[in-house]
């Protein structure tokens, strides 16, 4: 195999990882977490998360707010009413689609926020959904 065809084949995988990592939907979801909290901190109000929210137009809120906190189980956020208390993160939240990526399936990235009785920032999760045959 000549050196031209091995530095081809090295420079199209460089490209394809850098593309491939370049995509913040691939991050861990502690990254993305991170990431998020420092767009909107903890201690936002409800009103300045929506507004950041509805300015992103990659971004969609799903439902409207609800008055229950996010049901997270360890450190698995839910999309169903909190069963039991110990595990609400807020006492209203929202949820917000970031978007998804493909490897050979479908992975959706999905933001839970919690807010408290005053309608500020508590915490976030972060779920990731891979969709399978």
């Amino acid at each position: 195999m000549s050196v031209q065809k091995v530095m081809t084949g090295a420079l199209v995988i460089l490209i394809v990882c850098v593309t491939l990592m370049s995509n913040p939907l691939r991050w861990s979801k502690e990254s993305i977490k991170a990431r998020m909290l420092t767009l909107i901190p903890i201690g936002t109000s409800l009103e300045e998360v929506i507004s950041v929210i509805e300015d992103n137009s990659k971004w969609k809120l799903l439902y409207s707010v609800r008055n229950y906190g996010y049901f997270c189980r360890n450190g698995i956020p839910y999309r169903s009413a909190p069963i039991n208390d110990d595990y609400a993160v807020g006492v209203k939240s929202i949820e917000v689609y970031l978007g998804e990526y493909r490897a050979v399936f479908a992975t959706g990235v999905t933001v839970f926020y919690g807010f408290d009785e005053d309608s500020n920032l508590v915490d976030i999760a972060v779920l990731k959904e891979t969709d399978s045959l």
